[in-house]
Order: structure tokens, then C-alpha cells, then sequence
């Protein structure tokens, strides 16, 4: 089992960790094989927790894989979810994209601000150091 593997199996007992090669196929950490979408989406309907992991960046993949088998199993299946419903996981994901990165920003501007404050704390240290450092040399 590699490092990734590992770490994800430790975090988690149930973690099936699934490769994803650059030809896009994919490979079952746990039984040595190679897998299908349509055998993931099997393992997810079973209870297990699957993750998949590009082998060459180690991106994690799982949504994207997820979203692969919906389309699939919808077109395998000759049937659609309902456009309403596609339309609200359209606009989930743009709202929790928004969110994400208004929360980002707002982690920048206060690491901005504590550095700001850092270092004025800083400079005003500096200062008496050297105040104290001129009474010392001036007696």
C-alpha cells in the first residue's frame, strides 16, 4: 500500500482509495484490480467511502469521479434527474464556490492585518530597545 493509501485508510477505516491513471483508467488500491464508474458507484451504494486520487498530481478526484458516474448511469440508464434538481446542484455549487472564496479572501485580509499589527508591535519594540540602548550609552 502506498503513502496515500495509508494515510487515507488510517484516517479512516472504510476509505477505499482508488487511483486514477492518466489514461483514465482506474485502480483499486485495496483489491489490486481495476475498476469501472459503474463498479465505484456500486462500492459508494454499499456504504463504503470511496476516494479517488490522481497518481500522478495526488489531486483528489472524488467529485469530479462522482459526477462522472451520474452522468453515466444517466445515460446508461436513458433517463434524467429532474432539471430542477440538476439546476440546484448547479447553483449549490456556485454558491459554496463563493463562499470558499469569500471566506479565502477574508483569511487573507486578516493574516494581512496580523502582519500589519506584528509588525507595528514590532517597530514599536525596535524603538524602545533603541531608546533604552541611547540611555545606557549616554550615562
Amino acid at each position: 500500500m502506498d503513502q496515500i493509501a495509508q494515510s487515507v485508510v488510517g484516517s479512516t477505516e472504510k476509505t477505499r482509495v482508488v487511483k486514477r491513471y492518466s489514461n483514465r483508467k482506474l485502480y483499486d488500491t485495496q483489491e489490486s484490480r481495476y475498476v469501472t464508474l459503474l463498479q465505484i458507484a456500486q462500492m459508494v451504494r454499499s456504504g463504503e467511502n470511496v476516494q479517488v486520487i490522481d497518481n500522478n498530481t495526488k489531486n483528489d478526484l472524488t467529485d469530479i469521479t462522482l459526477a462522472q458516474i451520474i452522468y453515466e448511469e444517466q445515460k446508461l440508464h436513458n433517463r434524467s434527474l429532474p432539471v430542477t434538481t440538476l439546476r440546484n446542484l448547479v447553483l449549490a455549487l456556485e454558491t459554496e464556490t463563493s463562499r470558499l472564496a469569500a471566506q479565502n479572501n477574508d483569511l487573507s485580509t486578516r493574516t494581512l492585518e496580523d502582519l500589519k499589527s506584528e509588525l507595528c508591535t514590532m517597530q514599536t519594540r525596535v524603538a524602545q530597545i533603541e531608546a533604552t540602548i541611547a540611555q545606557k550609552n549616554a550615562e
